[in-house]
């Protein structure tokens, strides 16, 4: 199973099961494959080694999830040991989404996890005992949930892009006054475009006058800087303007 971060909640649950008494408090009884043996115990890592290992047999499995959702969905009180054995048995469906998820959106992989939990428990308490597969439903929800959540999560992200690009300087305090500009640098200012969608005002900003300053504005302007633009940036003036119109490419998130 991929390994997780130590405060994730995924972490947690392995932990916790990781103890040898957390296996002997809490066991599940499926019926036998043979009609005329005894119901067979399984402990919370017999039960996952039955349901992931190579040529696992359908119909074990499927006992195995009916007798874990039953009994975590009639289960008293929240986050009790059943439901943590639901969560457990269903990890190395969920740990592949979160990874994907934390790649392709930048979003926190605990957050993720809880917010994975979070579903299976309220999903857990609304859902229909009688519908198979219910695995598979429960997972499906989990997984949705957390995809809207990370692309949610985009519009809040703070982006220090522009100011990270053209100026590696120190911080400055608010307190403080501002300190003075670099000799010979360029002021851009991107102008707001027509339409209802995009910029609300104006962007102006400085860029240092030296090479990285020189390589943020090629940047970004796709590298096409006009040649006026560079000359006037050589000169001794103390700053020059660089106008450059923002079209409206894709949608507004």
């Amino acid at each position: 199973m991929t390994a997780v971060g130590s405060s994730s909640v995924f972490a947690v649950v392995a932990r916790h099961f990781a103890n040898p008494r957390a296996q002997e408090d809490v066991q599940l009884t499926v019926p036998s494959a043979d009609a005329n043996g005894q119901p067979l115990p399984l402990t919370p890592d017999g039960a996952l080694e039955a349901l992931y290992r190579p040529g696992a047999e359908p119909e074990l499995t499927a006992a195995i999830w009916q007798e874990a959702i039953l009994a975590a969905a009639t289960e008293a009180g929240s986050m009790g040991s059943h439901q943590l054995l639901l969560i457990w048995l269903m990890v190395p469906r969920l740990t592949r989404t979160a990874y994907h998820i934390c790649q392709r959106l930048r979003a926190d992989r605990a957050d993720v996890e809880a917010e994975m939990v979070l579903t299976l428990l309220a999903e857990l308490r609304t859902a229909d005992l009688s519908a198979p597969p219910l695995a598979e439903g429960l997972i499906k929800a989990a997984r949705s949930s957390a995809w809207r959540f990370a692309r949610a999560g985009l519009k809040e992200t703070a982006c220090a892009f522009l100011e990270n690009l053209g100026d590696n300087s120190r911080l400055t305090p608010y307190d403080e006054p501002e300190p003075p500009g670099p000799q010979g640098g360029m002021e851009v200012e991107i102008s707001r475009p027509d339409g209802p969608d995009g910029l609300r005002t104006p962007l102006r900003f400085t860029l240092p006058a030296n090479h990285l300053g020189k390589e943020a504005l090629l940047r970004l302007t796709g590298g096409a800087v006009p040649r006026d633009s560079r000359r006037r940036a050589r000169t001794s003036r103390a700053t020059s303007v660089v106008t450059m119109p923002v079209h409206r490419i894709g949608r507004t998130l």
